[in-house]
């Protein structure tokens, strides 16, 4: 019995062995998809493509009045952009007055003129080598002094504010400006105007890929006879230039300093402000 059987085991056996062999010689010839490096059809070596690189943003702020540098050299090309604010004109002084009345004497209070906001650049640049920005930022305008007049004659106002620097960035030959706010007040005895904000600079310099420009808003007349300060000029703002949703026109930098009420002097101006983006 167990030799009728033999010969169909050993059939059986060798058919199993035959057939795993041939599999096994199958999938050696398949390439796989994780094999490194790749082979096309043609037996060439395919490299992988290359990952993308992720873009780089360097963010510089400069906020404190005076000179300061920035240097860029890391890779190129880039893609520079640069916001500044000039700085607020200082608030006009407050001013009283004596009148007689009776025996005795009244005293009027009156407010200064707020100083007027700082103007406002948008500058964007492409950098294909190591840059330098020689940054300027504005000081704020001091405020005016109090003034007091005693019985007899005319009221006079406070002295006037002085006006808010100019921001300034300069690289090679290009020269960007964000004029500074006037201060509050002006000539005369009695001028509570306003100061006029910094108007944006005229042209835009060669060689830019996009500008923007505005000016600062003006300071609020004083009054002879008020019973309280004058309002400031907020700063020029931007609304969509460039990657920042808005830029400026906020009390913070490049604002006018209020005038003052009564003899009290009026408030500093805010300093201007420069915000540096680069991406590459």
């Amino acid at each position: 019995m167990r030799k009728k059987w033999l010969p169909h085991i050993i059939a059986v056996v060798s058919l199993a062995a035959f057939i795993t062999l041939g599999l096994a010689s199958d999938m050696e010839s398949v390439p796989s998809a994780y094999d490194t490096p790749q082979q096309d059809s043609g037996n060439r070596v395919v490299a992988d493509p290359p990952r993308p690189r992720q873009e780089q943003v360097i963010r510089r702020e400069f906020n404190t009045p005076g000179n300061h540098t920035f240097v860029f050299g890391e890779a190129f090309p880039a893609t520079i952009e640069i916001y500044a604010l000039g700085a607020g004109g200082g608030g006009q002084g407050g001013h009283t007055k004596a009148y007689q009345q009776g025996l005795g004497t009244r005293t009027e209070s009156g407010r200064g003129a707020g100083g007027g906001g700082g103007a406002v650049a948008y500058t964007r640049l492409r950098a294909d080598r190591p840059i330098t920005l020689n940054i300027t930022v504005g000081t704020g305008g001091a405020g005016g002094g109090g003034h007091s007049k005693g019985v007899g004659g005319s009221w006079e106002s406070g002295r006037p504010g002085a006006a808010g620097g100019d921001t300034v960035i300069r690289f090679g030959s290009t020269t960007i400006t964000a004029q500074g706010g006037r201060g509050g007040g002006g000539t005369g005895d009695q001028n509570v105007t306003g100061g006029a904000g910094g108007v944006g600079q005229a042209a835009a310099p060669s060689g830019i890929l996009d500008w923007a420009v505005g000016n600062g808003d003006a300071g609020t007349n004083g009054r002879h006879n008020s019973d309280q300060g004058g309002f400031v000029g907020r700063a020029g703002g931007l609304r969509g230039a460039g990657s920042e949703a808005s830029f400026g026109g906020t009390t913070i930098y490049g604002a006018g300093g209020a005038g003052a009420h009564g003899n009290r002097a009026g408030e500093l101006g805010s300093p201007g402000q420069v915000l540096i983006i680069v991406r590459y």
